[in-house]
């Protein structure tokens, strides 16, 4: 018997009151997605259904009534379970505000890890819906309800820690001064090897035990988020594509809906974006 088709839904919203947040909300979506990195934190819940998320080398699985909780620049999978659909919040947190807010009221320094991606509880979790609507909404007061909520999180279950000596770290990887460059991909992957002085294989295993991902894959998260700052920022999408080394906005458009399931015009704008399961 053929399946019924469904219609997903995947919005963006950042609201000008709160700068420092952006919120995803996925609506009856199966779209998994490869494993790719945020440079922000990102505090999710689950609305409807299961996903299934791999981080550190390990296998997770949130159910409806789950707070999911990813450091920046962690390398992670999303994928539905069994082929069903899931809904979801993810709220996207920037680092900065995150290392001047959060970590001296919880003190700790402001290069901190998450230790526990997945959290149960019932309470904690009512919190969060309460916070993510109000950040929707963007009520000022939900600056405050994201740091209670944060510092909630902790006293419970010591969700945070300063980060391990050996946490990511690109400057193990690059040549100084050359982050930067990775945006456009003027360099190949042999040759920041090369300028690191290593075989092209041992370079791109040392590069993925440290990162989680594979160089290529890296760079083109780097550009992805790239992009998205661009166009949250008002430029063109044009503007946007070339800043971050695509070749045109189709390339550009192509691979945001592959990896966030929104066009780039939908993002820029805010608007949701239908789409077949």
């Amino acid at each position: 018997m053929a399946h019924e088709s469904h219609l997903a839904v995947q919005k963006f919203a950042a609201p000008q009151a709160l700068p420092f947040v952006e919120v995803r909300t996925t609506l009856d979506s199966v779209q998994p997605y490869a494993e790719h990195f945020h440079s922000s934190w990102s505090l999710g819940a689950i609305l409807e259904g299961r996903t299934r998320f791999r981080l550190h080398g390990q296998m997770h699985e949130a159910q409806k009534g789950d707070i999911v909780l990813i450091g920046p620049g962690v390398a992670h999978s999303c994928n539905p379970v069994d082929g069903q659909s899931r809904s979801y919040h993810m709220a996207h947190v920037d680092c900065r505000w995150f290392a001047q807010r959060v970590c001296p009221v919880l003190g700790l320094p402001e290069n901190c890890e998450a230790v526990l991606p997945l959290i149960r509880d019932k309470a904690l979790y009512a919190g969060a819906l309460e916070v993510i609507q109000a950040m929707l909404a963007g009520q000022a007061r939900s600056e405050q309800a994201l740091l209670d909520l944060l510092v909630r999180l902790q006293l419970a279950y010591g969700c945070f820690r300063p980060a391990a000596e050996d946490c990511t770290s690109m400057a193990r990887f690059l040549p100084a001064g050359e982050e930067g460059s990775l945006c456009t991909e003027r360099h190949a992957v042999s040759q920041l090897a090369e300028m690191s002085g290593l075989r092209r294989e041992s370079y791109s295993r040392a590069f993925r035990r440290g990162t989680g991902l594979p160089p290529a894959s890296y760079l083109h998260c780097l550009r992805l988020e790239k992009a998205r700052r661009l166009l949250r920022q008002g430029k063109s999408i044009a503007e946007a594509a070339a800043a971050a080394g695509y070749a045109d906005q189709s390339h550009l458009h192509r691979m945001f809906v592959k990896f966030y399931s929104v066009t780039p015009g939908c993002y820029r704008k805010g608007a949701s974006h239908s789409y077949k399961k």
